[in-house]
């Protein structure tokens, strides 16, 4: 698709003015080490971030609702109903049901007053919506709706349709904070508070916003689209494109791993006719396909059980092999400007020796006469930077709670000796350390100057996920751990990892994510909400090059 075709498909959605804004001036894509680039948060009602002037893209599925249930309906069975237009939105309210809904402004922290304020949604056609949950002072009339909203933690904005015309249902809703409305407009696509946070990194990393992870998406016709009800399933690649664009960053897309061929070239060839020429697009074959907790990585063992069964690696070899075919068609669709792609393997970082099996795949190579090791096609070798030092784990939380006794300021101190060097606890439940991680990223370097490839990182950062049964006794532990995450002390070892890396001949650290709220299941937000400055955050930004 050329660039005028982007423009004109966008233009109801702000992508033309978006596109066709000055780019911010940018060197040329660098390998030597230093620098810093940061993967992208996914998106969802609930999401921190929130980056979308529109809060209508970061919607949750339509459901459908009954006096009785919350759910009555999910989205998946008001689609096999007959009950969704093609884009997702409601045409109808089905039997059983009392309304259709969506959630939007979801459980956002008190501390985000960026998001608090008058919004005023609209939408096309005709039906009888409310607004319920945490909204006030709603009104209402024909096409449209207001209201306030303060951001409470656990507030949610509901949004219902309890009567739908058949012949013209009420759809394409578009919900804008009254302040940000002019810059909507305008064309704008991305809220500036949050868009401020992204300029100067190197690459941003989109695996979140394509929904890699245990994607269903095969087919190019059945992706992500500028018209969809939400953009929670994956953002359209226009819109990828647009942010790239607007801040002059180079994009780092990860493809499903279940992509046909026609999807990937369709998609690589859109990139290369609208992204800026003056910046790189970097393609990756899924994610972390080494990881059993995903769906690819369950795909790629039974592919590779039923071609060769019985083989341990087997998974790995296929990984670099679909990998390998994937970079021949992006090869294919940059013929005339390879300077302009870059094709990345993504390694196990700490199974060192596992990595061969998908830079060499010789069962795959053996299968086809013109098929060489996959590290050949490919530019970068990709590995983690994550530390946790153990904190968190059931065995060392008798030590951290100790420690606490002591006071944040000391206890952050002797947590940060441990993160960094293993100090106080050794061995398995010592966790993954700094130090440890620096001879990891010196060993995979070798690797990757043997292949001829050049290291990067696609993800980095804090892992320690604390112990769920010791949170819910201790609820205090979380908050303590929580502080930890966002102290002075935090920011040190990310300046201490970021250098590491590039030390270790790292073309640069990635940092996941930019903007996420702490939970059970981490603290991986540099930023806790968008105006979260802190110690943490200003490490990383602090390297942008």
């Amino acid at each position: 698709m050329k660039r005028r075709s982007v423009l004109m498909l966008g233009a109801a959605f702000g992508l033309q003015a978006a596109i066709g804004m000055p780019l911010t001036a940018r060197a040329a894509t660098r390998t030597e080490p230093g620098g810093i680039a940061v993967g992208l948060s996914g998106i969802s009602d609930w999401g921190a971030s929130q980056p979308f002037i529109d809060v209508m893209r970061q919607s949750r599925e339509w459901m459908g609702r009954s006096e009785a249930e919350f759910v009555s309906h999910t989205n998946a069975q008001l689609r096999e109903g007959g009950h969704l237009d093609a884009d997702g939105w409601p045409v109808s309210i089905p039997d059983g049901s009392t309304a259709v809904g969506t959630i939007i402004l979801c459980d956002l922290s008190a501390d985000d007053i960026s998001v608090n304020g008058h919004y005023r949604m609209t939408w096309d056609g005709t039906g009888d919506v409310r607004i319920n949950g945490t909204g006030t002072n709603v009104t209402t009339g024909p096409g449209w709706a207001e209201f306030d909203y303060v951001a409470s933690d656990t507030g949610i904005v509901a949004i219902d349709i309890v009567r739908q015309d058949a012949a013209d249902p009420a759809r394409n809703f578009r919900c804008i904070h009254q302040d940000l409305q002019a810059e909507y407009d305008a064309g704008q696509i991305f809220r500036p508070e949050w868009l401020a946070l992204i300029g100067g990194f190197r690459v941003i990393r989109l695996m979140d916003w394509m929904a890699t992870n245990d994607s269903t998406l095969s087919e190019w016709d059945d992706r992500p689209r500028l018209t969809s009800a939400t953009w929670t399933l994956g953002v359209p690649v226009e819109v990828m494109v647009a942010l790239a664009n607007q801040l002059g960053i180079d994009p780092w897309f990860c493809f499903p791993h279940l992509a046909t061929d026609d999807h990937i070239t369709r998609f690589a060839t859109l990139v290369r006719d609208s992204l800026d020429p003056g910046l790189t697009a970097w393609y990756e074959f899924s994610n972390e396909v080494w990881n059993f907790q995903f769906g690819q990585t369950q795909w790629a063992l039974q592919q590779a059980e039923a071609q060769w069964p019985g083989q341990g690696d087997g998974w790995m070899q296929y990984y670099g092999g679909r990998a390998a075919e994937m970079a021949v068609l992006l090869d294919a669709v940059y013929a005339d400007a390879p300077d302009r792609l870059r094709k990345v393997i993504t390694a196990h970082t700490a199974w060192i020796d596992l990595n061969h099996a998908m830079l060499d795949a010789p069962l795959w190579v053996a299968d086809g006469p013109d098929r060489r090791a996959p590290k050949t096609h490919f530019d970068a070798y990709a590995v983690t930077g994550y530390f946790d030092g153990g904190i968190g784990r059931p065995a060392n939380l008798s030590l951290i709670r100790s420690w606490r006794d002591m006071g944040d300021a000391r206890a952050f101190d002797l947590m940060a000796e441990q993160v960094a060097d293993g100090r106080h606890v050794a061995g398995e439940e010592g966790g993954t350390t700094i130090a440890t991680l620096e001879e990891v990223w010196a060993a995979q370097h070798a690797i990757a100057q043997e292949a001829g490839l050049f290291l990067v990182m696609y993800e980095g950062g804090s892992h320690i996920v604390p112990d769920r049964a010791a949170i819910d006794a201790d609820p205090e532990l979380f908050d303590f751990l929580e502080r930890f995450h966002y102290s002075d002390q935090m920011g040190a070892l990310y300046r201490r990892a970021i250098d590491g890396f590039g030390a270790a001949g790292g073309a640069f650290f990635n940092a996941f994510v930019e903007v996420s709220g702490p939970g059970p299941a981490g603290f991986w937000g540099a930023r806790r909400h968008v105006g979260d400055d802190n110690p943490r955050w200003r490490a990383i930004a602090d390297s942008r090059a």
